[in-house]
This record gives structure tokens, sequence and C-alpha cells, in this order.
């Protein structure tokens, strides 16, 4: 099982972001899954509650994964550029460096998805 994070509505911009396995909660503004820590870094799902996006959430959580691993490539698949409605998702890994690097696997309901990519200079 991933390594989940959350936060909850009460902190600004999701300042203090705390480990947790729980992802319904009521109080739970966004939330994120990620790869165990001696594993490739990868964001398996990472998610803000529909009332709450365009807020800086996506970006505060986002932000927090790459403090978290400031050094290695990061990899996430998302949606692709013909899917509906996920355009925001793209822009959000773009707008923070990654960058498509093509197909992945499709999603459970079949969609397409495609791999993205935060790459580190080894410098």
């Amino acid at each position: 099982m991933p390594e989940s994070w959350c936060g909850n509505s009460d902190s600004p911009a999701l300042q203090g972001l705390s480990r947790s396995t729980t992802r319904s909660h009521r109080h739970i503004t966004g939330g994120s899954g990620l790869s165990r820590p001696n594993q490739p870094h990868h964001i398996h799902w990472l998610a803000v509650r529909s009332s709450q996006r365009r807020r800086g959430v996506g970006h505060a959580l986002l932000a927090a994964i790459v403090d978290r691993w400031p050094t290695e490539p990061i990899e996430v698949v998302t949606f692709t550029a013909d899917t509906a409605g996920g355009a925001p998702a793209r822009r959000l890994y773009e707008s923070h460096g990654f960058s498509c690097v093509g197909a992945s696997g499709p999603a459970p309901d079949g969609n397409p998805r495609d791999l993205y990519v935060l790459r580190r200079d080894s410098t």
C-alpha cells in the first residue's frame, strides 16, 4: 500500500501536511498517494475536493511532494490531452516542471493515460 498524505481545511494551503491512511474524512481538502521511500518515486494519486479547487491546494500538495523528493525523478500517470476535464491536472504537473513522456497503460475504466515525469539535473 502506498503512503498517503492529506491536509485539512483548517490549514491554509495545506501548510501542515500530515501523514494519514484515511482518505474519506469530511475535513480532508486534498491528498496524495505516494510510493514508499525505498521505491522509485511515483505519485499514485493526487486529488483535491471539488469545492476546494482553484485555491492552491493542488499546488501546495505537489510542492510538498517535490520537496520530499528533491533530487530524484518523480513519475505520475495522468489524463491525456483528449480526456475531457483533464486539462487542469496536466497544467498542474506542467507548472511544476513535469513533462509528458508518452502513453501509459490505460486506467481501470479503460481510458487512456499519459506518463508525466519531473526530471532532475544530476549536477
